[in-house]
């Protein structure tokens, strides 16, 4: 399934952006005569942001020696295919998640998605499955401690919310002049 969307997290416009660098900046110091000249760059980077549960019980022939239920989200880059990178994940997905209507004007600048759906969502499943895949410890009845490697399956994993949406990434170049 080729995913489709125009959903963007809220975005500022130019001015804002190079506002915001200018004042990133303000510690630069230069001469009256050489002013900083900023170009800022748009680009919508898409990504799908997923929210899921998981739930199993893991047996041995003493019986049920992990129950395991845990919830989490996971975002995928929609141009690798991977988890997405931890600077743009902590600003984007760190506080409520603030959702419009990319604008007509800037949708030549959106990044299409290079995965299907179906891509990504097996990428999520295989990465929740290796992040709570976790060891326990037991004694069997004969008073031995054994080892067992707990493995969440596909169906003990329930995915609540697959949102695909697009980043914007403002790319300024600072000049002076």
């Amino acid at each position: 399934i080729q995913i489709l969307t125009n959903k963007s997290f809220r975005n500022i416009n130019e001015k804002e952006t190079k506002d915001l660098a200018q004042k990133g900046y303000s510690k630069i110091y230069w001469n009256k005569e050489h002013t900083p000249s900023i170009k800022a760059k748009l680009e919508f980077s898409p990504a799908c942001f997923i929210k899921y549960d998981v739930d199993f019980d893991t047996y041995t022939s003493i019986g049920c020696i992990d129950n395991y239920s845990d919830s989490g989200e996971i975002i995928i880059d929609g141009i690798t295919g991977k988890d997405l990178d931890e600077e743009p994940k902590n600003f984007f997905f760190s506080g409520r998640i603030n959702i419009e209507e990319i604008k007509e004007k800037d949708e030549n600048k959106k990044i299409p998605f290079e995965f299907t759906e179906n891509d990504i969502e097996e990428h999520a499943i295989n990465s929740i499955i290796e992040e709570h895949t976790h060891e326990v410890n037991y004694t069997g009845n004969n008073n031995v401690t054994y080892s067992k490697t707990c493995i969440p399956k596909r169906r003990d994993i329930d995915l609540k919310q697959f949102l695909p949406v697009y980043l914007p990434i403002w790319t300024n170049e600072i000049n002076i002049m």
